[in-house]
C-alpha cells in the first residue's frame, strides 16, 4: 500500500514522478577479483540482467542490440562485455547508464559489489553491497542488490542528461564517429565545417567506409570537383566488405548510382535494404531515385516514413517539400519546409527552397532578397547563382554575368568545382540568343575551342554545351565537329553511356539547325529516358526545346501545348539547369503571339503584359523588344475596350 501511495522510502518512484519508462540500462560483466570461478561473472551478470529487466523504470538493452553495436565497433559478437566496453557500446546508442560490479573471495563466501555509473563520465551515481555465505547463496544476494538498485536508480538517473546517439555505422574508433556524427549534423546547414568533420574522422580511423561515402556526399552536393566525391566513393566501395550487410548495401547502392550511373541497379539495392524495415539513408536515396522517375506519390512515402521515425535529415524535410510541390500541392509544400524550419532554425537549404516557390509566384523581389540573404550565408556561392539565374530571366544580361563571376569566385575560394570555360559558352549563348550576335557569338566558341581541352577535368570540358551553342548560332558543322572532338578526347565506353542524354540533347539542337524537327523531337524524347524510366530532372527544359522544334516546324498548336506546359510546370530545377534564363521571356511573348494568332485577345494580353513585368528593366539594348510588346498590349487593350496598362 505505502508503496502504490507513494509513501515513505518504500515509495513508488512512478508514483514521485522520478523515472522514466524510456530510459535504457546497459549491464557489463561483473570482474570475478581473487580465486573464485570466473565464470560467476557471468552468472552474477545474467541474474542482475534478469533482475532488472522486470523493471518499469528502464528497459535493459537486449543481447541483439549488443552485438549489432560489436559488430559496428569491428569486434566479435561474443566479446567480454567489461566496464570499458560496455561504456563504448552505451555511448555510441546513447544509453544513459551501465551497471557493473565486482564479485569478491571473503572466507567461504563472497562480496558482491553492484555500482551505477553514467556512461559518458563513468561517474559512479549509486553503490551496493552484499554478502553471500557461499555460492548457493549468491542469487538471493543479487535479488536483495537488484531491490536496491531498482530503488535507487530512478532518482539517479533523472539526474542524468541522456546524450544524443552516435550513428550507427561502422568503425573501432568512438572518437572517429563522435566526428562523424557531429559533421552528418551540420551536412545540411555549414558543408565546409562538416566536410572539415568528416576528414578528421577518417584522419583518426582511414578505414571507416561510411566516412568515406559521406565524404563523397558531401562533396557532389557541395559542387565540389568529381575527382573529390569519386575517390572517396571509390575508397569507401573497396572498405565495403568488413561492412555489415545494410552499411554495405549502401555503399554500393551510391556507386552504382554515382560512378557506373546505373540508376535500376542502384535502385535495386536500395529497395532491398527498404523491404527489410530499416530506415536511414537507404530510405532517402530510394525516394530521391524515384522522385527522378518522376514517381512523386511512391517517393512521397518513403520520405514520409522516414520523417516518422524521428532519425530523418534535414534535406529529407527539404526533398519531401520538392516532391509535394512537383505534384502541385505548394500549400503543403509550404508547411513542410515551415516545419523544417521551426526544427532546424531557418536554414540556407530551407532558404533555397523558399526562393523556388516566391519565384513561381512572380514576387521576383522577394526570391531576390532570399537570394541576397543566402550570398552572406554558409554556401555563398549558391546564393550569387539563384540571383544570376533570375537577373538573367529578367533581361539584366550584363548583371548576370557579374553574378556568375561572383558565384565562382566563391566556390573557387572554399576548394569549389570552378568552370570558367562554361561561362565563356554562357555569355557567346547571351550573343546569340538575345542580342542577335551569331558571329560574336561564333568568335567567342571559337577562342574557348581553340584551348587543349584534354587537359581539363573532364567536368571543365564544355563539349555538349558548346555545341549547342554553335547550332543555336546556326553553325551545325561545327556543332558536329565539337561532338567529334569529345569521342576522340573522352574514349571511354562508360563514359559516352552515362553522357548519352546530353549528347542527345546537343544533337537535338543540330537537328533543329538543320531543319529536321521530326528528328530533334525524337533525340529529346530519348534524353528523356533512362532503361528503367523518364529522367524527371528537369520537365520544364524537355518542354521548352519540345516548343522551340515544334514552332520552327510550323506546328503551331504542338508549340502551344509545350509553352503552356513550360510555364506551369512546377519544378525547382529551374534555377539549377537555367532554363529559365533563356527560355521564360521568350515563352511568354511567342505565346502571347500565338494566342493573338488565334485571336484569343485576353490570352495573348496576359502573356503580354508577363513578359513585360519581366523584362521591365532589362537591359537596353534588350528594351526594343519590351517596347513592341507594349504596343501590342495598347493595341489588343483598345479591341478589348480596356485601359492599356504597362
Amino acid at each position: 500500500v505505502l508503496r502504490a501511495l507513494g509513501i515513505g522510502p518504500a515509495g513508488s518512484l512512478f508514483a514521485a514522478g522520478k523515472l522514466s519508462e524510456n530510459d535504457r540500462l546497459l549491464v557489463a560483466e561483473f570482474g570475478v577479483k581473487g580465486s573464485a570461478d570466473s565464470s560467476l561473472g557471468s552468472v552474477v551478470s545474467e541474474a542482475i540482467r534478469t533482475d532488472l529487466g522486470q523493471s518499469r523504470a528502464v528497459s535493459i538493452v537486449p543481447t541483439s542490440m549488443v552485438r549489432a553495436a560489436l559488430q559496428r565497433m569491428q569486434r566479435p559478437a561474443d566479446a567480454r562485455l567489461d566496464l570499458a566496453l560496455a561504456r563504448d557500446v552505451a555511448q555510441r546508442e546513447g544509453i544513459k547508464a551501465v551497471v557493473h560490479g565486482d564479485i569478491t573471495p571473503l572466507g567461504g563466501g563472497f562480496i558482491v559489489t553492484a555500482r551505477l555509473l553514467t556512461a559518458e563520465t563513468g561517474d559512479e551515481l549509486a553503490s551496493f553491497r552484499e554478502t553471500a555465505n557461499g555460492a548457493s547463496d549468491l542469487i538471493p544476494a543479487v535479488e536483495k542488490l537488484s531491490r536496491s538498485l531498482r530503488s535507487k536508480m530512478g532518482e539517479s538517473l533523472r539526474s542524468v542528461h541522456g546524450t544524443p546517439q552516435l550513428a550507427q555505422v561502422t568503425t573501432a574508433s568512438i572518437e572517429a564517429l563522435r566526428k562523424f556524427t557531429e559533421g552528418d549534423a551540420l551536412a545540411d546547414r555549414d558543408l565546409p565545417r562538416a566536410i572539415s568533420l568528416i576528414q578528421e574522422a577518417l584522419a583518426i580511423d582511414s578505414g571507416f567506409a561510411m566516412a568515406w561515402r559521406k565524404l563523397s556526399v558531401m562533396y557532389g552536393n557541395g559542387r565540389y570537383p568529381a575527382a573529390l566525391r569519386d575517390s572517396a566513393l571509390v575508397r569507401a566501395y573497396r572498405l565495403r566488405e568488413r561492412l555489415p550487410q545494410s552499411e554495405r548495401e549502401i555503399v554500393e547502392g551510391y556507386y552504382f548510382g554515382t560512378i557506373l550511373q546505373d540508376r535500376a541497379r542502384e535502385v535495386r539495392v536500395y529497395e532491398a535494404v527498404v523491404a527489410r524495415g530499416e530506415l536511414g539513408p537507404a530510405t532517402h536515396n530510394l525516394a530521391l531515385r524515384y522522385s527522378s522517375r518522376g514517381e512523386y506519390v511512391r517517393a512521397e512515402s518513403l520520405y514520409r516514413r522516414y520523417i516518422a521515425s524521428g532519425r530523418a535529415p534535414l534535406v529529407t524535410y527539404n526533398n519531401l517539400a520538392a516532391v509535394l510541390y512537383h505534384q502541385g500541392r505548394s500549400a503543403e509544400a509550404d508547411s513542410m519546409l515551415d516545419t523544417a524550419d521551426a526544427r532546424y532554425g531557418n536554414p540556407d537549404l530551407i532558404k533555397q527552397s523558399r526562393v523556388v516557390t516566391a519565384y513561381d509566384r512572380g514576387e521576383l523581389d522577394s526570391a531576390l532578397a532570399i537570394a541576397a540573404g543566402l550570398r552572406r550565408g554558409s554556401d555563398r556561392a549558391a546564393g550569387w547563382f539563384i540571383t544570376a539565374s533570375i537577373e538573367a530571366a529578367q533581361g539584366k544580361l550584363a548583371a548576370a554575368l557579374r553574378s556568375y563571376e561572383q558565384a565562382r569566385g566563391a566556390d573557387s575560394a572554399r576548394g569549389g568545382l570552378v568552370q570558367p570555360l562554361h561561362d565563356s559558352v554562357r555569355a557567346a549563348l547571351y550573343d546569340v540568343w538575345f542580342r542577335s550576335q551569331p558571329e560574336r557569338a561564333v568568335r567567342r566558341l571559337d577562342a574557348v575551342l581553340a584551348q587543349p581541352l584534354r587537359n581539363l577535368p573532364l567536368e571543365q570540358r564544355p563539349y555538349f554545351e558548346a555545341a549547342r551553342a554553335y547550332a543555336v548560332a546556326g553553325r551545325p558543322q561545327q556543332a558536329r565537329a565539337v561532338l567529334a572532338r569529345y569521342e576522340a578526347e573522352v574514349r571511354d565506353t562508360t563514359r559516352f553511356r552515362i553522357d548519352a542524354p546530353n549528347r542527345q540533347r546537343a544533337e537535338a539542337e543540330i537537328a533543329i539547325a538543320e531543319k529536321r524537327y521530326a528528328q530533334a523531337a525524337d533525340l529529346l524524347r530519348k534524353a528523356g529516358q533512362l532503361p528503367d524510366g523518364p529522367i524527371n530532372y528537369c520537365l520544364p527544359c524537355q518542354h521548352a526545346i519540345f516548343a522551340r522544334a515544334f514552332d520552327l516546324a510550323e506546328q503551331s498548336d504542338s508549340a502551344v501545348v509545350y509553352l503552356e506546359r513550360y510555364i506551369a510546370e512546377p519544378s525547382v530545377f529551374r534555377f539549377v539547369s537555367e532554363v529559365d534564363a533563356f527560355y521564360r521571356a521568350g515563352a511568354h511573348k511567342r505565346l502571347g503571339e500565338l494566342y493573338e494568332a488565334r485571336a484569343d485577345r485576353a490570352g495573348a494580353l496576359a502573356q503580354y503584359r508577363l513578359f513585360v513585368d519581366l523584362w521591365k528593366d532589362a537591359d537596353p539594348e534588350l528594351q526594343p523588344s519590351v517596347a513592341d510588346v507594349r504596343r501590342r498590349i495598347a493595341r489588343l487593350s483598345v479591341a478589348e475596350g480596356s485601359t492599356p496598362r504597362n
